[in-house]
């Protein structure tokens, strides 16, 4: 029999990581579900910092996921408004 038991265990874990993020959006999160369903030796998480720079990372996730939701809030809100007279 085929449960949903996997996938609910999986977005709950999601859940409960998630909930430390002040900004809820799935975007670079989603990569978190995936760290949940391998064990991670200490070998490979070496050979991937030794192998990937930041740089690169950053790319990639700029292409992958587009700007972030704090960055187009910091836009957003830093705009000066010089219409706006004070009382």
């Amino acid at each position: 029999m085929a449960t949903s038991d996997i996938i609910e265990s999986l977005f709950g874990k999601y859940k409960h990581f998630s909930s430390r993020c002040p900004l809820k959006q799935i975007g670079q999160m989603i990569l978190s579900i995936s760290l949940c369903t391998m064990n991670l030796a200490t070998s490979v998480v070496k050979q991937a910092l030794e192998n990937i720079s930041y740089i690169d990372l950053k790319d990639w996730s700029s292409q992958v996921f587009g700007q972030s939701m704090l960055s187009k809030r910091k836009i957003v809100f830093s705009t000066s408004n010089d219409d706006t007279e004070f009382a």
